[in-house]
């Protein structure tokens, strides 16, 4: 298990069972003191783990889904878990590398343009070709 996917875990299961009360006045003060990091991105956080137990509970392989990591999860969670579950296998199957944004691109093609469109190397926007000059 990855060092964030740790994290996860961690606040997920310190904020169920409120265990930041033992030394903390609030699960603010917790976050903020102990992993220096706002209670709302801590919520967020927690959000990625709730998804991959979703992950978990609807077939998705523990181990695979344990290697995968925040950003992995937030771009499958734009789908179902079932979807979600069936878009990694896919990506495995090709053996292509699992990435966010391989995962976005499945999920909603329209979201980088087609592979023969040149884009611009820092945008990542189409290069429209130059109109050509009248005679």
């Amino acid at each position: 298990m990855k060092l964030g996917n740790k994290l996860m875990a961690v606040l997920k299961e310190v904020h169920e069972k409120k265990s930041y009360r033992f030394d903390y006045a609030s699960f603010e003060d917790y976050c903020a003191k102990e992993w220096k990091i706002t209670a709302s991105r801590a919520y967020q956080i927690i959000k990625g783990e709730n998804f991959r137990a979703l992950l978990i509970e609807a077939g998705g392989d523990e181990r695979e889904l344990e290697s995968l990591n925040e950003r992995q999860i937030d771009a499958l969670s734009k789908t179902t878990p079932s979807k979600a579950n069936k878009i990694l296998k896919k990506i495995r199957d090709s053996g292509e590398k699992i990435t966010a944004k391989k995962i976005a691109t499945i999920i909603d093609p329209e979201v980088l343009p087609p592979a023969s469109c040149k884009t611009c190397p820092t945008c990542h926007q189409p290069i429209k070709k130059p109109r050509p000059l009248p005679d």
